[in-house]
């Protein structure tokens, strides 16, 4: 499972920089506290909760609402399901880690921490899979809207590789599938159709 979702992740990463180009280097920048979403409910602090000075970050990207509104209008003659979910969306942060045998208690620690933070706060895991050295987590934060949410994130862990996704808005569950499908994270659709039938 999580060759494959690193593989999505790197197409998800590929599809960014080929509609956004030189932006993205651009939008990488403000992240942790500093960021402009940190007070927002669905963004997830990742470096509050990863020793960045001692785990290296093999790709990371942030992209602003300003930026994703130009993934929507460039993506809304192939895809307009995709241009509609993303217009909510005001915050994509992604982060993939290679770690070693030597880095990975301080990555697995990190991921613990941000497992245990969402588990006791207001984020409902969708799904949970420790199987295998695998670890994989997604997790929605329900807006007051009941067919809304305001975060989602996904965590994949094992022993080489660290992948975090954070989509952060306030976006229809149904629109789950369509962002899945756009940014190439299949998983997602099947996890649309859940939230989509209440369980």
């Amino acid at each position: 499972m999580k060759n494959q979702l690193k593989s999505i992740t790197l197409k998800t990463v590929g599809l960014l920089f080929l509609i956004l180009g030189p932006c993205v280097g651009a939008m990488a920048q403000s992240s942790g506290s500093n960021s402009p979403y940190a007070s927002h409910p669905g963004y997830i602090n990742i470096a509050e909760n990863l020793d960045l000075s001692e785990i290296e970050v093999n790709v990371e990207i942030n992209l602003r609402a300003n930026m994703l509104r130009i993934v929507s209008a460039a993506a809304r003659s192939e895809n307009p399901e995709f241009a509609d979910a993303i217009k909510d969306v005001q915050l994509i942060q992604v982060r993939v880690f290679e770690t070693n045998d030597e880095q990975f208690p301080q990555l697995k620690a990190g991921f613990d921490r941000m497992n245990g933070k969402m588990s006791a706060a207001n984020w409902e895991p969708m799904v949970r899979v420790r199987e295998e050295g695998e670890d994989v987590s997604i997790f929605v934060l329900p807006a007051e809207d009941p067919n809304k949410i305001e975060g989602l994130a996904i965590l994949v862990l094992d022993s080489t590789d660290g992948v975090i996704i954070n989509i952060v808005g306030n976006f229809d569950m149904a629109a789950i599938a369509a962002l899945g499908d756009g940014l190439n994270l299949d998983g997602l659709d099947e996890l649309g159709n859940i939230t989509e039938s209440g369980g």
